[in-house]
């Protein structure tokens, strides 16, 4: 505990006795652990102190306590968890791969899992467990790490300026990758170039760290200069179409409904010869070609063979909630309902008109966060909408009204309905779909913001008769 103390800069009360763990929820294993007692807008963790101790903690870490346990004050526990992250990563000798970005991070991270998994094998690697990407995510994926890890993947979300620069002196990456720069959180970075600067903190040196690789897309580079604060010990490299110039460059694109494949030319570095890769993913779209190759040139440039990378990307699969994709009959239920900004909407309702020739329908919430500019970018996906010819489209939200409206005006032949709570919706659309796919195949995206709580839709659909089947 003695040495945990001198790490969070904090002052050790009693005996400096040993722990195997560090907890912060007093359901979890306690045996043996040191239990930080963090404090949130909902909870305070000094309620749960006493419980943890009954169950086996050795000692606290606190702001202020008067249990009998060995403990350590400090003036926030948030900040002290993440310094103790911050203090098992130094003592690591992996490779930490760090990725951030507006779209996209949480499919390149957990397509770069895949690759490095096959590669070495579970035991060797970790990487960021869900998308637990804030401060104390990103401080317990550090505490994670083991000395069997020698690759660990980390994901970085930020909320207001100024988090990726912290999480990035804590995580210290040696390989640092933005997945996208596009319009998120818009409500406290008003703009995508402070987006971008936001985003590319991730690549900025500092006396203790810099990285030896930063990733990123080619056109953010080109539009956002995201490369300009290197110094000469980081090698930049770009990801994306081969006809933009990119370093590790796509090229012969082929898109179907279940699988995206193309072309991927990886550069050479590091001592290693350019070379030229076929790579295929079993999920729709562009956009996750973008993804793996983000994936795939971070696998490069630490040293993963071609083989693993195709065969890691190949056993990538999607999750609940992230173009998740399912059918039953004729009816295909795309969940990409975790979350929504307009530039993963865009993509998700491309994917979906890919399954044409059978009716598409979307059904979309609120983008939330978009500030001043939230009107216009909900205008703009509706007429995306019409412009791809989605055949059907449901809103649900005050904003996603305005996507309609936009939805109709350019494509008044669609079919277009609005609702205002999700009952309605529900009892509604249940009735909608069983008809139509009695009749013909439809294909039916749910998207929205994560505080529209669109997985109740999914949940809905899905308990339509049968259970729905996974597609391979």
């Amino acid at each position: 505990m003695a040495s945990a103390a001198a790490a969070v800069d904090g002052r050790l009360h009693g005996a400096s006795l040993p722990f195997t763990r560090i907890v912060s929820d007093s359901r979890d294993d306690c045996n043996d652990s040191l239990f930080v007692a963090l404090r949130g807008d909902r909870f305070d963790g000094h309620n749960y102190i006493k419980a943890a101790a009954n169950k086996g903690a050795v000692g606290v870490l606190a702001c202020n306590t008067t249990t009998a346990l060995p403990h350590i004050s400090v003036q926030s526990t948030t900040r002290a968890l993440v310094l103790l992250g911050k203090y098992n990563r130094q003592r690591s000798q992996a490779k930490i791969c760090c990725v951030t970005g507006s779209s996209g991070k949480t499919t390149i991270c957990n397509m770069l899992h895949s690759i490095l998994r096959t590669a070495a094998g579970d035991k060797q690697v970790h990487a960021t467990r869900a998308n637990h990407n804030n401060e104390i995510g990103v401080a317990q994926t550090l505490l994670d790490i083991a000395p069997s890890h020698h690759q660990v993947v980390v994901e970085m979300g930020a909320r207001r300026p100024g988090d990726i620069a912290w999480l990035t002196k804590i995580a210290q990456p040696t390989t640092s990758l933005i997945s996208s720069i596009g319009h998120s959180h818009l409500e406290l970075m008003p703009s995508l170039d402070a987006v971008a600067r936001e985003k590319s903190s991730i690549f900025a040196p500092s006396p203790e760290h810099r990285p030896d690789f930063a990733l990123a897309p080619v056109q953010a580079v080109q539009s956002f200069r995201l490369f300009d604060g290197l110094d000469g010990s980081t090698i930049p490299l770009t990801f994306g179409l081969a006809s933009d110039g990119a370093d590790a460059a796509l090229s012969n694109l082929a898109l179907t409904a279940n699988q995206s494949q193309a072309s991927l030319s990886l550069p050479a570095t590091a001592g290693r010869k350019a070379t030229m890769v076929q790579i295929r993913i079993k999920v729709s779209g562009a956009h996750q070609l973008h993804n793996a190759a983000g994936a795939a040139l971070t696998a490069w440039v630490n040293g993963i063979d071609t083989a693993a990378i195709t065969r890691g990307l190949v056993a990538y699969s999607s999750s609940p909630g992230r173009q998740y994709t399912q059918t039953r009959g004729n009816l295909t239920l795309i969940n990409d309902c975790y979350n929504a900004n307009p530039d993963s909407t865009a993509a998700a309702l491309a994917c979906l008109a890919l399954y044409h020739p059978a009716v598409s329908l979307a059904i979309l919430g609120d983008m939330l966060e978009l500030g001043q500019k939230s009107t216009t970018l909900h205008q703009q996906i509706g007429k995306q909408a019409a412009q791809l010819g989605i055949n059907c489209l449901i809103t649900y939200g005050t904003q996603a009204k305005l996507l309609g409206a936009s939805y109709q005006q350019h494509l008044p032949q669609g079919k277009w309905q609005h609702f205002s709570d999700q009952p309605t919706l529900i009892k509604h659309l249940s009735i909608q779909i069983a008809h139509s796919a009695k009749r013909k195949e439809i294909a039916v995206l749910v998207k929205g913001s994560r505080g529209m709580h669109m997985e109740s839709i999914v949940e809905a659909i899905a308990s339509l008769s049968l259970p729905l089947t996974t597609r391979d």
